[in-house]
């Protein structure tokens, strides 16, 4: 006679907080109070009815302190480089779109790189929190390269002036940064790049809005992506630590 296995909620067991880090918030993982990760087996998620990978919901407070740090940040960088995208289009055109897909590109390739790069007593929540920042950046890119091309335009997702400006944001997020980046610097790294393309969001909205070009189905999508840009930045700055996070604000404002 086969026992059947009672079904035992992970959240509620000895292992709940390591659980709760590693599918939610990686950076609140702590090793040496949790211990080894225990991941659940795949029949554990399917019979609670829970994804394997949950979603992190901001709350209200949360979500103000992300805008706050975001409205702190310097523009002047971000436009400028709005500024030089867009010359390669005419002022009628979504440059704007174009503009922010390379961005999200860059981040991707970035925190693919800071996943591999990371070590030390903070490796194993690193290596999860960049894993799923690129992982949930890609399918951001393509519904923003594919609106990018129905609005009319191809020449937007054009490889060549996408590599070109995906190398520049690279460089100037790397300025400061050693060859080989310690995991601080992989996080503040990051931490820059997302602030900065959530400031490039705000700017790039404003414009196409003033020209007529904010669509439903690009209101809708832009929406979408600053939410999930909020959340990560949210990690990020907890990963790093508010004065962390503040002190990284300040230093791109124009002077």
């Amino acid at each position: 006679m086969t026992r059947k296995r009672a079904t035992v909620d992970p959240y509620t067991g000895d292992h709940a907080d390591s659980i709760y880090a590693i599918w939610h918030d990686p950076t609140t993982y702590d090793h040496m109070k949790m211990g080894p990760p225990y991941l659940p087996s795949s029949k554990d998620w399917k019979a609670m009815g829970r994804p394997k990978e949950a979603s992190l919901v901001l709350t209200p407070e949360q979500v103000l302190g992300v805008r706050t740090l975001v409205a702190q940040a310097g523009v002047g960088e971000v436009t400028d480089f709005l500024d030089r995208f867009s010359s390669h289009y005419g002022e009628d055109s979504t440059s704007e779109l174009g503009a922010l897909l390379s961005y999200l590109r860059a981040l991707a390739f970035l925190h693919q790189t800071h996943h591999w790069q990371t070590r030390g007593p903070t490796f194993y929540a690193d290596h999860l929190l960049f894993e799923r920042l690129y992982n949930e950046t890609l399918p951001l890119i393509d519904s923003l390269a594919e609106r990018s091309v129905g609005s009319g335009s191809l020449s937007l997702v054009n490889p060549v002036i996408q590599g070109a400006f995906q190398f520049s944001i690279i460089k100037d997020l790397y300025s400061d940064a050693l060859i080989e980046a310690g995991p601080e610097q992989c996080v503040h790294i990051s931490l820059k790049g997302v602030l900065n393309f959530l400031a490039l969001l705000r700017i790039g909205y404003a414009r196409m809005e003033d020209k007529g070009l904010l669509s439903h189905g690009i209101d809708n999508l832009l929406q979408g992506i600053s939410d999930t840009s909020e959340t990560f930045l949210y990690l990020l700055q907890q990963r790093a630590g508010g004065r962390a996070a503040s002190r990284t604000a300040s230093d791109w404002k124009t002077k």
